[in-house]
């Protein structure tokens, strides 16, 4: 089973560290550019 988890408003300076944190927990993530600039991130996690 997994857990999804979406964030969203993330600046483009943080994104690729969130990206980065979700995989290292074994996470499959999605990267979304919203239309004001800013991100979202969907990551499917294993649940724990």
């Amino acid at each position: 089973m997994t857990i999804e988890r979406i964030l969203i408003d993330i600046p483009e300076d943080e994104v690729d560290r969130i990206v980065a944190d979700f995989e290292s927990e074994g996470c499959t993530t999605q990267k979304i550019e919203q239309d004001d600039g800013l991100w979202t991130v969907k990551a499917q996690c294993p649940e724990q």
